[in-house]
């Protein structure tokens, strides 16, 4: 799956895709406070509905095809394309085929929220 040394992690992300019939599979491959690293397996026709976060996003697609709708923009999507979403854009997720979808948040949720603990 990937290997650690004193500086550096690899991640071989084909090997930790893990699709779930019912629902997008979200995994948090590193959160290290200035970024989050979220892998995401979606199998064909499925969703992540709309919501916010206060992070930066940017998506990329390493498998399949999905649509990525920002602030009402729709946005298809394909292996090799990339796509930036500022904070707080309402976002949501479907997939076309079989998809693999690598997300980069900056700052980390965890760093945005560890001030601001919700109530």
């Amino acid at each position: 799956m990937g290997y650690t040394s004193a500086s550096a992690q690899v991640y071989d992300l084909s090997q930790l895709a893990k699709y779930d019939d019912a629902k997008p599979h979200p995994q948090i491959l590193s959160d290290n406070g200035s970024a989050r690293l979220l892998l995401f397996s979606f199998k064909a026709g499925q969703t992540l509905p709309a919501h916010t976060n206060p992070s930066n996003l940017l998506v990329q697609v390493i498998q399949g095809e999905i649509t990525f709708t920002a602030s009402g923009q729709p946005h298809d999507l394909k292996v090799g394309t990339i796509l930036e979403v500022r904070g707080h854009a309402l976002h949501e997720v479907t997939a076309k085929t079989d998809a693999l979808v690598l997300i980069t948040m900056t700052p980390s949720p965890s760093e945005i929220h560890k001030d601001h603990p919700k109530a």
